[in-house]
């Protein structure tokens, strides 16, 4: 008699789709609210009871962790990648080398309201992989597609959060040759339906949505820009930016995201990669004002990767120490905050001018100054 496998509940499904991937007959599918609050459920008709959805979920059966991060600030001696980039332009030197190693770069590109991976064999393709995109992003293909390039002798860069590169690892079931993982600093994900009611509040359609830039890559700070598919563009800042707001206050992202068990150190993927925020500059380290990174090295395959790339980069080893205070979800996941229930409703039931007054979503005139500012900046 077949056993059915017992997979993650709402609360701790980070909604990665590693088991959704490992299903060979079509026995699951994710049931999702219009909060996109999901789970994964069991078509029991079509289980073979084979059990390998729980062992590709990184939640219940966790890769292998690293070792203690070498820790540097750094960012890449090409200024035009660092203007690129949403920081220093880390991402963007690991993709090169990747590519000129004859391999492929797996990452995340808006998709309309929303995200999805994609990849990238040409450093072309990684450009729409650049930049931050603060939605969780469609993944169910790229494990099953990552795995066919390593079998067929490719280099693959897997980057994205840290409970998808940890996805990864949990479905290929042992990291294989050529296998490199980038994950970035990770405060939560909300998912694509927050993202869209947030789009509609602001007087989009998502469907005419073609791309969402949510970091101005000239000032190093968030500056929401919707392009539409009809060629224009529109700043969100006077809307105002709802999402961005409610994602700085913690309130929009996933359940399992306040009980993150990859938000700690040693860390799962290979690199991690975030902005190094309130670095001070040393006898030999001045930042770089248009974005400084800070990157763990928490693998010797990542130390390895990072020696070829090494020339490319300013750089200067630093303390973790340093780094936790402005990115606290290196070494713990976000604390759920106070009134996150009470907001998800709302966001979903009221309208725009009445979620602004109630939550206090305006701007103030310290926001003025600062966009004005930053403007000046860019």
């Amino acid at each position: 008699m077949k056993q059915l496998p017992t997979l993650c509940d709402e609360a701790r499904c980070t909604q990665c789709e590693a088991c959704l991937s490992a299903c060979a007959h079509g026995a699951l599918r994710f049931e999702r609210d219009e909060r996109g609050s999901a789970r994964p459920v069991v078509d029991a008709a079509r289980c073979v009871g084979c059990g390998l959805c729980e062992r590709s979920c990184p939640v219940l059966r966790r890769p292998a962790a690293g070792e203690e991060p070498r820790v540097l600030a750094l960012y890449s001696n090409d200024r035009a990648t660092v203007r690129s980039s949403s920081s220093g332009g880390v991402f963007t030197e690991l993709a090169r080398l990747t590519i000129e190693r004859g391999g492929s770069v797996f990452g995340v590109v808006s998709d309309g309201g929303g995200a999805r991976y994609a990849v990238a064999r040409t450093m072309a393709e990684v450009e729409p992989m650049k930049g931050s995109k603060y939605v969780q992003a469609a993944a169910v293909g790229c494990y099953r597609q990552a795995r066919r390039e390593l079998a067929a002798g490719r280099p693959v860069l897997f980057t994205g959060t840290p409970c998808q590169t940890a996805a990864l690892r949990s479905f290929l079931g042992a990291d294989r040759p050529g296998l490199l993982t980038c994950e970035v600093v990770c405060h939560g994900a909300p998912p694509r339906e927050v993202h869209e009611r947030c789009l509609r509040l602001a007087g989009f359609d998502p469907a005419q949505v073609a791309e969402v830039s949510f970091r101005n890559t000239r000032a190093w700070n968030y500056v929401t820009k919707v392009r539409l598919r009809d060629g224009r563009v529109r700043g969100l800042f006077h809307a105002p930016d709802i999402y961005m707001k409610l994602f700085m206050r913690k309130l929009t992202y996933k359940p399992a995201c306040y009980a993150c068990p990859f938000a700690q150190v040693p860390r799962y993927a290979d690199f991690t990669i975030g902005d190094f925020w309130g670095i001070r500059p040393s006898a030999t380290f001045r930042p770089n004002p248009s974005g400084t990174s800070v990157l763990l090295l928490n693998t010797a395959r990542a130390r390895e990767a990072f020696g070829a790339v090494a020339a490319r980069f300013t750089a200067e080893e630093r303390q973790l120490d340093e780094a936790v205070p402005n990115n606290p979800n290196l070494v713990r996941p976000t604390a759920l905050p106070e009134g996150r229930d009470a907001l998800m409703a709302d966001l979903f039931s009221m309208e725009h001018d009445a979620l602004v007054t109630k939550w206090r979503l305006g701007n103030t005139l310290r926001n003025y100054v600062g966009h004005y500012l930053r403007k000046l900046k860019s």
